[in-house]
């Protein structure tokens, strides 16, 4: 059972009656004056050393300054009666438990819901089950996990995800090896954790959108305003996807109330920093709230906020991804002494090929994959990104299919550490011959970055990436074909300054 301080006011702990009588763990935590506005966390997480203090800092932070708290353990988490299902109850729960909170004498009635990463996902449902939730705060949240199969590719984070919640940290580089390397799929959740789970059987099926685990159908039931962080390290677009959805086919009285801030900065970072003194921008999450549960006026703000780096001022956008001038830097072959080609700002004459020998039974692709970089050269001048990145290749092969990675970096020879990542792209290609061409589009997550002058834009690509599962073709050769008869290229749009 997670344990947090009792007293008459502050971390009392109740149990409280879902719609089909199982009882969750509940706490709540109240600030000095009552009634006051709830603010809403539903979690299934706990990190050994961390949850107590975690959870008491978080609480401290809302109701310093006025909010009564409520955090929930999920269903068959902790001391949570039932069994845990990932992505299912959250819609039902979280609205009995919305409506719940709001009812009680220490509440005025109001109150929002907020959350990072899964947390973020209950918040958004506890709205779209309780048109009581009057404000919601997502920091990157995830709609469901099927951004997992990006591209056609088997993404493994689902059932590291799963090891998270069992261990409260996630698997180490060798069980992510492990399970990368696996050819049976099926047997993965078994090798991590020990078990057949219905979760990971469902990802591998493609049951997941279509068994109610998915927030996706249900975002037009959210009649609340949404704030939703982005970060640059999370990986999935669900963010982004949400933003456009609420402001597409959401609740009509709130289409213009939704904004999106896109940060610098790693997975959920801000809004974990609530509990440990606030951002700049936790303190954009509290004008929110203020806004929509205490009425306090806020100055007018753009659609989107964004900024390429931790230390630049935010910069406004009426829309995401922000567009501008496009650019594409091609695949070449000349030679480059860290990398071993040079991306080129038009493509070289004729047809060349970069080739890659794979062998799924003997190497790894969280090891011995072979890769090939690219550089482009120095840049003259800043170029700032604000969305999406797209690789489109050109692909010959013996083997039939493949699985294909691109991860681009930031290079600079004057740090310790030369490559900065910046954002991936994966994956899997079927029908491929070693007689025809088949062009194959990856496209990234999108993020906010500054290419610095003086620094080059990298390109590293190759086979399946670590924490995607091999694709199943026997040994052989990948061609990656470039020049004017095959543009394969990096392709984004460049922000004016």
């Amino acid at each position: 059972m997670l344990a947090l301080s009792v007293g008459a006011q502050s971390g009392t702990r109740t149990m409280v009656a879902m719609g089909d009588g199982t009882r969750l763990e509940t706490f709540v935590h109240l600030p000095d004056t009552v009634p006051a506005p709830v603010v809403l966390l539903r979690t299934p997480y706990r990190f050994p050393g961390a949850g107590v203090a975690y959870h008491d800092a978080f609480a401290a932070a809302l109701t310093d300054r006025g909010y009564a708290f409520v955090v929930q353990n999920l269903r068959g988490r902790f001391g949570s009666e039932g069994v845990f299902a990932p992505f299912r109850n959250a819609v039902a729960d979280g609205g009995n438990t919305g409506r719940w909170s709001m009812a009680q004498p220490w509440s005025n009635g109001r109150g929002g819901a907020g959350g990072g990463s899964y947390n973020g996902y209950t918040a958004l449902a506890a709205a779209a089950g309780a048109p009581q939730v009057q404000a919601v705060v997502a920091d990157d949240p995830a709609l469901d996990l099927w951004a997992g199969h990006r591209g056609g590719a088997l993404g493994l984070l689902p059932v590291f995800w799963l090891y998270l919640l069992d261990h409260g940290r996630w698997p180490d580089d060798a069980a992510k090896a492990r399970a990368s390397d696996i050819p049976d799929h099926a047997q993965i959740d078994n090798m991590l954790l020990g078990r057949d789970d219905p979760f990971w059987t469902d990802y591998l099926t493609g049951q997941i959108g279509s068994t109610g685990r998915s927030l996706r159908p249900d975002l037009g039931d959210i009649c609340a305003p949404v704030l939703t962080l982005k970060s640059k390290s999370e990986g999935w677009e669900d963010p982004v996807d949400l933003w456009h959805a609420l402001r597409r086919t959401g609740c009509p009285a709130h289409r213009a109330d939704h904004r999106l801030i896109v940060t610098a900065e790693a997975h959920t970072y801000h809004l974990d920093q609530l509990a440990a003194g606030g951002t700049d921008v936790t303190a954009r999450v509290i004008d929110w709230l203020d806004r929509w549960l205490r009425d306090v006026p806020s100055p007018p703000s753009p659609q989107v906020l964004y900024r390429p780096d931790g230390a630049e001022a935010f910069r406004g956008a009426d829309d995401w991804p922000v567009g501008g001038t496009e650019m594409s830097w091609y695949l070449g072959q000349r030679f480059s002494m860290v990398g071993n080609a040079h991306l080129l700002s038009a493509p070289a004459s004729g047809l060349r090929r970069h080739v890659l020998d794979v062998d799924p039974a003997t190497m790894s692709p969280c090891a011995d994959y072979p890769r090939r970089t690219y550089l482009s050269q120095t840049l003259a001048e800043d170029i700032v990104l604000a969305g999406p990145m797209r690789l489109e290749l050109f692909l010959r092969a013996t083997t039939g299919q493949a699985g294909l990675s691109g991860q681009v970096y930031d290079y600079d020879a004057g740090r310790d550490a030369p490559l900065s990542f910046v954002t991936f792209a994966v994956a899997g290609a079927d029908g491929l011959s070693t007689d025809t061409a088949t062009q194959l589009t990856l496209e990234t997550h999108s993020v906010s970055h500054r290419f610095r002058a003086g620094t080059r834009i990298a390109l590293s690509l190759g086979g399946s990436a670590c924490g995607y599962a091999e694709v199943g073709h026997p040994a052989g050769t990948y061609e990656v074909l470039h020049g004017t008869d095959a543009p394969s290229r990096l392709v984004f749009e460049a922000v004016a300054e």
